[in-house]
């Protein structure tokens, strides 16, 4: 789902008073009255959080703490979003109990308001883990704020339900905006036996609102539940009731639910009994709404339904979903037909029950055991299927138990499914149509890994090929299947390999443009297609190498009309003020018109379908041409409105000129030729020459033809005129000579400052960096920029291509006249307020721009160089340094020759390293002087083949030992090949940081025949500080990461994909649609995510997992 952040409300600036501290503790022998330290703890957490920094950790000792209110987070307390403040159980939710059982209450509000927690709207970035919350007068938590995380807690016996997301229904606004509670995290909690039996007054209750979880009552976006499990609750295990924003729940379990475990029976008369209980009832309110994704989870045993719609009225996503022996249904989605869209399913399992869904259900590729034929018993295909095993002990870091829910080995429903590639899963209400305002999103396309040749069917993959063998391919931008004009370019289609695969083959591409970039690993199929064709690319290098089909159909272009309804009309003679006869036109084959400037007076509006009307009266007299030109169609077409007013114009002569040879506005190198030709027309008898000319550059007049020309000898710009002779009214026209310094075709700019590329002249002033392909025009209108008024402009049309080509690492900014969405490199983008756009621009890239669906007009193209960076001295950044700016004398880096610093270098640059190298050949060293010590050093190292060693030496600056002062060969401490995070302090013999000042050489020794490339390398020095690095080319980018002990919380809107790499490489962990990146048992160490989004972009982040 598209994970595009709401604003919270704005948390308030505080001064900490002298007794705040990062870590407070509370014990159950604690007293309130002491510093809340490890050695004098507080007694109850409502203390600790008077005493807590915002950010900070509050540890609960073992036991059971009775309370008598509920604790509420203070705003002031918020954490920010990569470092939460903490509550923590210490030793786990079976050790820290929070009792309500002696809240106090004297009316029937208190008593619902009787919580053992409250999180309200205005406490954000809280990480609440290890707890358990239970005997509570209504919900265990009750969560109303934002971007909170709630780990490894359980729920239980509380008179309500357990863990509840959501606001109220009592008055409106319900959720302004949908601001509050969005984006929170439910991660491997349990919640059991909540029942709502008794009322404040102590009568019997009638069972109809516990929940396990519940998502309800108007959350906002970006809500997730992640290996959870609830069972034995008196409403239903999980509610999504009155929602209006899609909610995934990701490898959940649930049984029982209304079953009271004392008796097998419903808790009461109002107990519903359903698993995954999916929208909400309709009474009094619209009906709940989100286009929810449910995968890889299970429902069994309920005294209801497993998986149910409840009147919920948008189409929704089951993925690999098992459900069976549910009382009703295994699947209920027949309660009400959608209002929007319709059901996908695939890859799901149902036995021992029944289903029913509505007609316009869609079964994605018929991947479902109930279209494959595989029905009966199919209990027997598990491992385990049983309760026990359901509530199994969870693993150490909290994760689902290991053996409920596996297929066996051998078993028939294992490569049974469809792959998931790149399905893209759409919210189905309109804007128009979304309750309470709510935000309609894009969903993120679903891509789902799987082992074996095709997936399992059920909630679990099992073992077999793995990624690891298998040669993967996802679409990471364009559509697979599309339908374009003959002759016309297709939407760029970009593709990327990876798993086991080295490369990829293309086939069916003919008359194409295939371009591979073996660094990123894609493949971008674009170009204009001429033919129908299936255009296959297949992995190579993999032990199961697999296929993906691109489907292009060719389609005959349709020629585009348009006519008057009365031709005749098309030249009229009206005198001044006079209305003119209404002149209409419509179209065929196209979606709408534009038209050349109207005079005053006359207007047009549409008269009917695809038809338009011109009217009105002129009051000044001459002759007005209009030309009318179709748009939106495959070809264009246009007519000519010729409307002569009065005498049509003064009766006087007129001469003209015009420039018939070069350009008005001429730019050229000193040295260079200058030939332009004016000519006069119209009653003109002959023309003159007033202006600068440059030196070596003389004017001469032949009748009614001047020519300027020669070889500019001095340098700058030249400003003339020229005008008609002989004429009543003669005209005059402009023209400038610009001459620049030998060496550079570029305007002449300050060094380091922005070039500029314009088209006077009907051609780039940068004809290196731009070239066109289609026309230009100087009646669009003009750019100012500068002080320099630009009027030429290209026309964005069906054919035109502009190949953009970076003279150096820029920003290149496109300005534009008019609005008018454009391509670049095949996607659409939207200008900004001021009509441009920018991009990230590298040196010899070529970027091509093209049209979109509207025409646009290009004034110019401005390449603003990036700031070099400056390396830090004397200390070194806490970040990654690329080798991207051109050396300079570094007081803190030594190289034996400066040659071998080679910020252009870009052949095989390994995966995760930025171009750029630190080239050492045999012999050579470098060496970095650590003036504040060391606390962190890491290299991204690549290795030919034939290097057998390297040298390491490590020697205090203060004349002190350090490390180890000798050549340390570190034969068997790295490989051919790429190292990445290769860690040079742990192989220079530091276990702890020290602040000892420090010189670390590293050799490449005359032994060995091959080079050692150093792409980028990581310092981190005593008192600078550490954290999380940004490795991402574009920097710009911006990932940041919060780590928990079973999972990573990538703080980025629209993700489609996250991924989670060991240094050497290896994937560990993948998730999609979701910020939850689970760890998969991830020890401590240094690891890299990454993140793709739903727009293709590609961002990395460093993580260190404790």
């Amino acid at each position: 789902m598209n994970l595009k952040q709401f604003v919270s409300a704005a948390m308030l600036a505080m001064t900490l008073s002298a007794t705040a501290a990062p870590e407070v503790y509370v014990d159950p022998a604690g007293d309130d009255t002491a510093d809340g330290s490890q050695s004098t703890p507080v007694a109850t957490i409502t203390q600790a959080l008077t005493l807590v920094d915002p950010s900070g950790t509050i540890y609960i000792n073992p036991g059971t703490y009775f309370i008598t209110s509920k604790i509420t987070l203070p705003e002031a307390k918020n954490g920010t979003e990569t470092a939460l403040t903490k509550i923590i159980g210490v030793g786990g939710p079976d050790k820290v109990i929070i009792d309500g059982s002696n809240i106090q209450f004297t009316t029937e509000s208190e008593f619902k308001g009787g919580r053992c927690m409250l999180i309200p709207t205005t406490a954000n970035y809280w990480h609440i883990k290890g707890i358990t919350f239970q005997n509570a007068k209504d919900n265990g938590i009750k969560l109303e704020g934002s971007h909170n995380i709630i780990e490894y807690c359980v729920f239980r016996w509380n008179n309500d339900t357990g863990l509840q997301l959501g606001l109220q229904k009592d008055k409106e606004p319900y959720n302004p905006g949908f601001a509050w509670c969005s984006y929170n995290k439910v991660i491997n909690c349990d919640a059991y036996e909540n029942a709502d039996t008794k009322l404040w007054n102590g009568e019997a209750d009638d069972s109809g609102d516990a929940d396990g979880f519940a998502c309800k009552l108007f959350p906002g976006p970006g809500n997730e539940f992640y290996g959870c499990r609830a069972w034995n609750n008196s409403d239903d295990n999980w509610d999504l009731y009155m929602i209006y924003h899609p909610i995934v729940i990701d490898h959940c379990w649930c049984w029982e639910a209304a079953a009271n475990p004392a008796t097998g029976e419903k808790y009461g008369s109002g107990s519903n009994g359903n698993g995954f209980k999916l929208g909400g009832n309709t009474t009094g309110f619209t009906g709940s709404q989100g286009a929810h994704i449910v995968r890889n989870s299970i429902a069994f045993n309920n005294l209801s339904k497993g998986f149910d719609q409840n009147n919920g009225e948008e189409g929704m996503y089951l993925i690999n979903n098992v459900g069976f022996s549910n009382k009703v249904n295994n699947y209920n989605f027949s309660t009400r037909t959608f209002k929007y869209g319709d059901m996908t399913v695939a890859n799901c399992v149902s036995f021992n029950g029944s289903d029913k869904w509505q007609k316009n259900k869609t079964d994605y590729n018929n991947s479902n055991n109930w279209n494959l034929g595989l029905t009966g018993d199919l209990s027997g295909e598990f491992i385990s299927l049983t309760e026990e095993d359901a509530k199994a002990p969870r693993q150490e870091d909290g994760s689902l138990p290991t053996t409920f829910g596996r297929l066996k080995p051998g078993s028939k429903l294992i490569d049974k499914g469809t792959p998931i590639t790149n399905f893209v899963a759409k919210r189905h209400v309109t804007a128009s149509n979304a309750a309470y305002g709510a935000e309609i999103l894009t969903l993120d396309p679903v891509t789902i890994a799987y082992n074996g040749v095709k997936p399992d069917l059920g909630a679990y993959e099992t073992d077999g090929a793995s990624s690891d063998e298998i040669g993967l391919i996802t679409l990471l931008s364009g559509s697979a299947s599309q339908t374009v004009t003959k002759g016309n370019e297709i939407e760029a289609v970009i593709l990327q390999w990876g798993g086991a695969a080295t490369d990829v083959t293309v086939t069916g591409a003919e008359g194409l443009t295939v371009t591979k970039d073996a660094k990123d690993k894609t493949v971008t199929i674009s170009g204009i297609l001429n033919a129908s064709t299936t255009v296959t690319v297949t992995t190579t290098g993999a032990t199961v190498n697999t296929s993906s089909d691109i489907t292009l159909t060719a389609a005959e272009p349709k020629q585009a009309t348009i006519t008057a309804t009365n031709p005749a009309r098309l030249n009229q003679q009206k005198d001044v003020n006079r209305s003119i006869d209404n002149i209409e036109v419509k179209i065929e084959n196209a979606t709408g018109i534009t038209y050349t400037t109207l005079p005053d007076g006359i207007t047009c509006e549409a008269s009917g379908t695809n038809k338009w009307k011109f009217s009105g009266s002129i009051a000044t007299d001459g002759v007005y041409t209009i030309t009318v030109t179709t748009t939106g169609g495959d070809t264009e077409a246009s007519l000519t409105i010729t409307l002569t007013i009065g005498n049509g114009g003064s009766t006087a002569t007129k001469g003209t000129v015009s420039c018939t040879t070069g350009a008005a506005e001429t730019t050229v190198t000193e040295g260079g030729t200058v030939n332009i030709v004016w000519t006069a027309g119209g009653d003109a008898t002959g023309i003159r020459f007033s202006g600068d000319l440059p030196v070596g550059v003389t004017q001469s007049v032949d009748g009614k033809k001047l020519t300027i020309s020669g070889t500019p000898t001095a340098t700058g710009t030249f400003a003339y005129t020229v005008t008609a002779t002989g004429a009543d009214n003669n005209a005059s026209a402009s023209g400038t000579i610009t001459v620049n310094e030998k060496g550079g075709n570029v305007d002449p700019t300050p060094t380091g400052e922005a070039q500029i590329c314009h088209f006077t002249g009907n051609s780039p002033s940068l004809p290196d960096n731009v070239t066109v392909t289609g026309s230009y025009s100087t009646d669009k209108g003009s750019l100012n920029y500068n002080g320099t008024t630009y009027n030429n402009v290209v026309k964005m049309e069906s054919k035109t291509s502009i190949k953009i080509i970076p003279p150096f690492n820029c920003i290149v900014t496109l300005y534009f006249v008019g609005n008018g969405p454009s391509k670049l490199n095949g996607t659409s983008f939207e200008l900004n307020s001021d009509g441009t756009y920018s991009f990230d621009g590298t040196k010899g890239t070529t970027y091509e721009l093209t049209k979109d669906s509207n025409k646009a007009f290009l004034a110019l193209v401005v390449f603003t160089p990036l700031a070099p960076k400056a390396h830090p001295d004397p200390k070194f950044e806490n970040d990654w340094y690329h080798v991207q700016q051109p050396f300079a004398e570094l007081t803190n880096v030594t190289l034996s020759d400066n040659s071998m610093w080679q910020h252009e270098y870009s052949e095989n640059v390994p995966g995760f390293c930025t171009p750029g190298a630190i080239v050492i050949e045999p012999g050579q060293q470098i060496a970095w002087t650590l003036t504040h010590g060391i606390s962190d050093f890491r290299i991204n190292l690549f290795a030919e083949d034939n290097v057998s060693k390297l040298n390491l030496s490590s020697a205090s600056t203060t004349g002190r030992s350090v490390g180890d002062t000798n050549a340390l060969n570190l034969g068997n401490h790295f490989n051919a090949g790429s190292n990445l995070n290769f860690n040079l302090m742990e192989q220079a013999g530091f276990t702890e940081e020290t602040a000892t000042p420090m010189t670390v050489t590293l050799e490449n020794p005359a032994s060995n025949s091959g080079n050692v490339l150093i792409h980028d390398y990581y310092i981190s020095q005593p008192g600078i500080g550490t954290g999380i690095s940004n490795v991402n080319r574009d920097k710009r980018a911006g990932l940041s990461c919060y780590v928990t002990d079973a999972a990573i919380i990538v703080n980025v809107e629209n993700v489609a994909l996250a991924e989670l790499y060991d240094v050497s490489g290896r994937l560990v962990s993948r998730n999609t649609v979701s910020q939850i990146l689970p760890r998969n048992g991830a020890r401590g160490g240094v690891y890299i995510v990454r993140v793709v989004t739903v727009d293709g972009k590609s961002m990395t982040a460093r993580v260190v997992l404790r």
